[in-house]
């Protein structure tokens, strides 16, 4: 278990002890120090160009060399942000977004994370698409991406879609609330 130095580790070890030892249950708690490294950036050497599907490529930022072939390459900088297209779920969604994201369909990401779900959307041909998140770190990461994607979509034959709209929304007793009824206009959600 590791607990952050300003989280007062001792005082945890403290109360842990205290709680073994009321049950009667042995135990030895070993305190280790961590090696201070840089794991927000370390990841990133095992993150290269992978291909999703049968029409995407997902391309971090950092990776000047790949092969892209026939495929849309969706560069992306996830940051810490959930979405860089390798688990299960995301690469699921953007598979489907291949089938579904055409001329004219809007596109809602709920939990949009890095964006990478919207980019992918537009890239494969959606008119627009609206990405919304309650973490503040996902919302900068994500209007980043959606950022650079514009750029080079823009340069494109793709010069007529709308940014994509990353708006962070209000949480209420731990739910996440759509305000004004987003989903309503929604293709592909």
């Amino acid at each position: 278990v590791y607990i952050a130095p300003q989280e007062n580790p001792q005082e945890a070890v403290a109360f842990l002890r205290e709680r073994y030892t009321a049950e009667k249950i042995d135990n030895e708690i070993i305190l280790n120090a961590c090696k201070n490294e840089d794991w927000e950036n370390n990841w990133k050497q095992y993150f290269h160009p992978i291909p999703v599907g049968e029409k995407l490529l997902i391309r971090p930022l950092w990776e000047d060399e790949y092969e892209a072939g026939d495929r849309k390459v969706l560069n992306i900088e996830p940051g810490l942000a959930f979405g860089s297209g390798t688990h299960d779920t995301t690469r699921l969604c953007l598979e489907s977004i291949e089938k579904y994201a055409e001329s004219g369909k809007t596109m809602l990401d709920v939990g949009c994370g890095s964006g990478v779900l919207g980019i992918a959307a537009l890239l494969m041909g959606a008119e627009s698409a609206v990405g919304v998140d309650i973490d503040e770190l996902a919302v900068k990461t994500a209007v980043e991406n959606a950022v650079e994607a514009i750029r080079k979509i823009k340069t494109t034959a793709y010069s007529h879609r709308r940014v994509m709209v990353v708006e962070m929304m209000g949480r209420t007793s731990g739910y996440l609330t759509l305000y004004g009824g987003f989903a309503a206009g929604a293709d592909i959600i």
